[in-house]
């Protein structure tokens, strides 16, 4: 994404979180940062899917304010299932996409747990042609077991179409397991020490 477009597609975000905010009478949104960098960090190389996301399926796990699913839809996503821990977070994404005639569910949720009881608390597809998995894993790996961590990942890549983005610090940790499960390297974003190294793979 050049930064004109950037800086555009962030300002109509700005004037949109003024509108909500001036609306949410009932929700009580802290301004609390719940992510580290900025939001120009946050978006580093997410671009790299725009040109795949008309009629796409999206499922972000670790959806945050909901600004990442919402670009992903501007560029033509047509379902968008959002899971964050915070609940003002999950809050602020519902009304962002109050308005936009497509598919979504935000809920808050507990990734620190099996697997299973993820799964069976939330109604998810059985696939989604787009997977983020953006900035969770490192914090997941202080609160879950090794074993079950690795067992979230891999239902994730199996839940996976075509492409699953991972933004962590930890990337080399993952890395062997989302490629022996029939992926390859699709997009490596250069690093930012901020919010962890992005890659993006697609499924061979």
């Amino acid at each position: 994404m050049r930064n004109s477009e950037l800086v555009k597609s962030i300002g109509y975000y700005f004037k949109r979180m003024i509108k909500i905010s001036l609306n949410a009478v009932s929700v009580n949104l802290s301004d609390k940062k719940s992510f580290t960098g900025s939001i120009f960090d946050r978006f580093q190389g997410i671009d790299f899917l725009f040109p795949y996301c008309k009629n796409a399926s999206i499922l972000d796990l670790g959806a945050c304010d909901g600004l990442v699913s919402y670009e992903l839809a501007r560029n033509g996503a047509n379902i968008i299932h959002g899971f964050e821990r915070d609940i003002d977070d999950v809050f602020f994404a519902r009304r962002l996409f109050r308005d936009v005639p497509i598919e979504t569910i935000f809920n808050e949720a507990n990734f620190a747990v099996p697997p299973e009881v993820f799964f069976n608390r939330h109604k998810l597809n059985k696939k989604y042609d787009i997977v983020l998995f953006l900035g969770v894993y490192h914090h997941l790996k202080k609160d879950m077991d090794i074993l079950e961590l690795e067992l979230l990942l891999k239902r994730l890549l199996e839940m996976t179409k075509t492409w699953f983005a991972i933004r962590t610090d930890l990337i080399t940790e993952c890395e062997s397991i989302i490629l022996s499960n029939n992926f390859k390297v699709a997009y490596d974003a250069p690093k930012i020490k901020e919010v962890g190294k992005l890659k993006i793979f697609k499924r061979n």
